[in-house]
Formats: C-alpha cells, sequence, structure tokens
C-alpha cells in the first residue's frame, strides 16, 4: 500500500479542480449550451471536499502509522492547505452550499495538525453560513433553497452533522452540536426506511414523501460519516446535559452499521446500491462506509463487536486495495445528477481517492 503515491494522485485531482485544463472547461461549456448538468464551479464543494478530509486525516497522523513518510504527511498537508488559501484568494471565503461543510472538516483538521487561525476563521464561516442557512420546520438544512423546494438530501444532512459536531467539540460550541443532532434525528425519523432500514436519498416533510433511491450507497456513507463524528465526540465529552439525545443517536448509529455491514459483498466491497449484493461494486461508497465506521474502533463504539467490526474493515481495505492502480483509487460510480438519476458509469473521480485515503489513514 502505497499511501505517498496515493497522496500524489489526490493532490493533482485537487489542482484540476482548481484549474480545470482548457479541454475541461470547453466540455463543461458545451453541456451548459446543450442545457445538461454540469458541475458545480464552488470550490468547497463535495469532491473536492473528500480529497481535502483525505488529504487532513494522513497530515493528522502520528509517526507511529508504519504507512505513512513524513514526506507523505508534509505533501498531504501542503496540497490541502494551498487549495484553501486559493479559494480564500479566488473568492473571498465564498461559500455557498450546504455541501461545503465537508471541506470545513479538512479545516478543522488542518486548525488542529498546524495551529494556524486561518482555518479557524475559515471553519467558522461555514458554521455561520450552515448556522443561517434556510431550514424546514424541524431545522433539518435545505440541501437546494433555490430550487425552491424543502428537500432534505442523505449529502446535506451527514456533511453538516459532521462538520457540526467536529466543529462544536473543538471549539466548545453548543450550539453546533445541537443543530447537528437535530440533522441526524431528523433524518432518520423522516429519511430511513422502516422495513429495511435502508435510506432513501432524500425526504420532504412538506410533500410528506421519501424521495430518491433507497439504499444508495453514497446516502448511507454521508449519514454514517455525519453519525460516527457525532457518536465520536460525545464519547470523549461526555455530555451528561444531553445523555437522553446521544443514547438515542448512539443507537441509531448502530442500526446503521449493523444494516450496511449485513449487505457487505463476498469481495469485501459495498455495492452502488447496497441491496444489489451481486450488482456494480462502488469502491466510493465503500470508502466512505469505511471510514465512518472505522471510528467505532477507534472511539471503542461498539465494544461488543470489535473483532466482527474490525474483519469487515479488513475485507473493505482489501476491495479498495485491489481497485488501485498506481496510486489511482478505480471503480468508483461517477456523479448523481438529480434524484434517482445516477448513470452507471464507474472510474476514477476525485470522491473515490478522497475517501479511499480517510479510511486508509484511520485503519
Amino acid at each position: 500500500m502505497d499511501m505517498e503515491l496515493m497522496i500524489k494522485i489526490a493532490s493533482k485531482d485537487l489542482d484540476k479542480i482548481k484549474k480545470p485544463g482548457l479541454k475541461a472547461s470547453l466540455k463543461e461549456t458545451a453541456k451548459k449550451a446543450m442545457g445538461k448538468n454540469v458541475a458545480s464551479s464552488d470550490l468547497l464543494f463535495w469532491p473536492s471536499g473528500l480529497l481535502l478530509l483525505g488529504l487532513s486525516e494522513c497530515a493528522l497522523r502520528d509517526n507511529t502509522d508504519p504507512h505513512l513518510t513524513s514526506a507523505a504527511k508534509e505533501l498531504a498537508l501542503a496540497s490541502a492547505s494551498d487549495y484553501i488559501k486559493n479559494w480564500k484568494d479566488q473568492t473571498g471565503e465564498k461559500i455557498s452550499f450546504v455541501d461545503d461543510a465537508l471541506s470545513g472538516v479538512a479545516m478543522i483538521n488542518l486548525f488542529a495538525r498546524t495551529g494556524q487561525e486561518d482555518f479557524m476563521q475559515s471553519a467558522t464561516k461555514i458554521a455561520t453560513f450552515l448556522h443561517r442557512a434556510p431550514k424546514n420546520i424541524e431545522e433539518s438544512i435545505i440541501y437546494n433553497p433555490k430550487a425552491g423546494n424543502d428537500y432534505i438530501f442523505a449529502d446535506g444532512a451527514g456533511q453538516s452533522a459532521m462538520f457540526l459536531s467536529y466543529y462544536g467539540f473543538i471549539f466548545h460550541k453548543t450550539s453546533a452540536t445541537k443543530l447537528s443532532a437535530k440533522q441526524l434525528l431528523n433524518y432518520y425519523n423522516h429519511g430511513i426506511d422502516k422495513t429495511t432500514g435502508l435510506p432513501y436519498h432524500a425526504f420532504s416533510l412538506g410533500e410528506a414523501k421519501k424521495l430518491g433511491l433507497l439504499g444508495w450507497g453514497r446516502a448511507m456513507g454521508w449519514l454514517l460519516m455525519g453519525y460516527s463524528e457525532y457518536v465520536a465526540t460525545m464519547k470523549i465529552t461526555g455530555n451528561k446535559e444531553e445523555d437522553h439525545i446521544n443514547n438515542i443517536i448512539l443507537s441509531q448509529y448502530k442500526n446503521l452499521v449493523y444494516t450496511t455491514l449485513s449487505y457487505q459483498r463476498l469481495d469485501g466491497g459495498f455495492s452502488w446500491l447496497l441491496p444489489a449484493v451481486e450488482g456494480e461494486p462502488d469502491t466510493s461508497a465503500t470508502a466512505m462506509i469505511g471510514y465512518a465506521i472505522a471510528l467505532s474502533l477507534a472511539f471503542d463504539l461498539l465494544p461488543e463487536d470489535g473483532s466482527k467490526i474490525r474483519q469487515a474493515l479488513l475485507r473493505m481495505k482489501d476491495f479498495i486495495l485491489n481497485h488501485t492502480k498506481n496510486g489511482q483509487v478505480n471503480q468508483a460510480l461517477s456523479s448523481c445528477e438529480d434524484l434517482a438519476v445516477h448513470r452507471q458509469i464507474y472510474g476514477h473521480f476525485p470522491w473515490g481517492q478522497g475517501a479511499a485515503l480517510a479510511f486508509l489513514c484511520n485503519l
């Protein structure tokens, strides 16, 4: 497992987002002219967010990690730091979407690694954005309010909960922690299928509907990432005032973990659609799930099944490495274009590379 090579690929992926080549720019222009969906120009959007997460997680690892040399960690740190500084210079710290919250997790990591207050200040801007963002009547953050609906996506719920939990923990902001809890509790109540325990991609209180596909792998990945950060930080703080809520969220996390593991494929990975265990495997979903579940071992969140979970994680690791060539993670599902619109294109994408780095650096 050449982590340094994987970090170099992730760094190149970030550079492509920061400075897309002429060919990529022309393709985007052509798509716009035909009225097709194009990738967001937001530099903090979730693809770069997952790359930044992976790089910053690697930069945080201690010196005893045998898979990471000092040079590799320094490269990860420099790549993530330079990207965020470029975002500040280019946009004046513009924050546009709930998806930007994931990059905020990396900012907190970088602050923890370097002590540079610029990263803390940028993270605070994201926290302010999320607190002020339009919400439904139960205070779930609406994913895309410009669309004129109240749709709550697993993506937004998981990313915002992950960031707000971490931000509240590091900077002692109880309002952030409470807002994080609401994202998780509300999604579990309204976006989870009661028969299977799997998430729908989104839900709407206004329309009283669950929306999108049931059991999309990355939807479960987003939710587990949010849950794992919340329960891990609560394990550290031991906040007795919120014991009732914390116990509910821990119970929900356990349910989601065990439900997910019941769909693990024979090759160790997870399919793009979790119940489609004989369908196309997806490295991005597998790595996101693996990253989230790995926290259960690090913080002893599921002590009764530690050995079983470790074996499941090692099988996920083998699956990721079997789809990695020369440091490049392949077999990731392409981006979701809309609710229930998942073109079956698999290959190397930033989200697969970034999620794999985050997972492997925490295993």
